[in-house]
C-alpha cells in the first residue's frame, strides 16, 4: 500500500471519518479514494453517519458563510 501512497502526509491525507468535522469528513466520502476497508456493514454505517452529520450541520454553515459575506463588504473599521 505504500508503493501506491507514497509517504503518508505526501500523496495521501488520512481521515477519521468518525471523528473528523462533517465538511471535511463529508468531502473524503464524496471526493476521496478509499484505500482500506474492512467491513462492506461498517462503511456504509460510516458513510450514512457522516452524511447526516453533514446535512444536520448545513444551517451552522450557512451562518457562517452570511457572516463572511457580511465581514468583506463591510465598510473597514466598522463593527456591525
Amino acid at each position: 500500500m505504500s508503493d501506491a501512497l507514497g509517504t503518508i502526509g505526501e500523496r495521501a491525507d488520512v481521515v477519521d471519518l468518525g471523528d473528523c468535522d462533517p465538511a471535511v469528513g463529508f468531502a473524503a466520502i464524496s471526493e476521496g479514494v478509499r484505500v482500506l476497508e474492512r467491513d462492506v456493514d461498517e462503511r456504509s454505517a460510516i458513510v450514512s453517519y457522516v452524511a447526516r452529520r453533514y446535512f444536520d450541520d448545513e444551517p451552522r454553515r450557512a451562518l457562517f458563510r452570511a457572516a463572511a459575506v457580511h465581514h468583506s463588504t463591510s465598510s473597514p473599521g466598522r463593527t456591525p
